[in-house]
């Protein structure tokens, strides 16, 4: 059955297995395990029979025709998402690298509200999405149109689903009183609008304030001072 050539040898055995488009490789692993310890024994009971009987062992040569994928060392940079990829192939990443050693977060698009704050997550579900943003979701646009990011896991944390993550997020800004601020006009009635952004709520809007709040922490400005 051995042959100079590596990888060459007759097949004793072999069974084949059809991926879910919504599995990932722990479910295809687990799946592989089970499917191949089953295969190990009935091919070592093939070899005893065959040598038992005084018989050859039937086998089977390799396809060689159909070529042959490379599968090269898996290093951290190798998980990182790029968003310019299309979203299935951000899809496919995703799930080939779930949940060990999970693809990460490198940066999101420069336009994107939560910025710095998902850089170096993990991310262990996504799926394709033709919305720009939904409630309780973090969709990122990429290279053919948006990827939605269901399941994360930031630098320290646990993992949790993104509407989870959103609000453990939210509840932190808010304790730490995070604001940006836009524009200020102390003039009565205000010609202008002052605008506050949290990227978990829609901008806050108003004419007319006594206190602002600004920067990441808890510093207040009286308006004209």
């Amino acid at each position: 059955m051995l042959q100079h050539e590596i990888d060459t040898g007759n097949i004793i055995l072999q069974e084949r297995i059809s991926i879910a488009p919504d599995e990932n490789v722990g479910s295809v692993h687990d799946r592989l395990m089970t499917m191949g310890a089953t295969l190990v024994t009935r091919t070592v009971d093939a070899i005893i029979d065959a040598e038992n009987q005084g018989v050859a062992l039937s086998t089977m040569p390799q396809d060689n025709t159909v070529a042959l994928r490379p599968a090269p060392k898996i290093f951290k940079d190798t998980c990182a998402i790029d968003f310019s990829w299309n979203a299935e192939r951000i899809r496919n990443h995703v799930r080939g690298l779930s949940p060990y050693p999970a693809a990460w977060i490198n940066e999101l698009p420069a336009s994107h509200p939560l910025g710095d704050m998902l850089k170096g997550a993990k991310v262990y579900k996504v799926a394709v999405t033709s919305l720009a943003e939904q409630k309780g979701h973090i969709i990122v646009p990429c290279g053919d149109g948006y990827i939605d990011l269901l399941e994360l896991q930031l630098p320290g944390k646990k993992r949790m689903d993104a509407s989870a993550l959103l609000n453990g997020l939210k509840n932190s800004l808010n304790s730490k009183h995070y604001f940006t601020m836009i524009f200020v006009c102390r003039q009565v009635p205000c010609p202008y609008t002052l605008m506050m952004y949290n990227p978990f709520c829609n901008p806050v809007i108003g004419s007319s304030l006594d206190w602002i709040l600004t920067g990441s922490g808890v510093t207040l400005y009286p308006l004209g001072k």
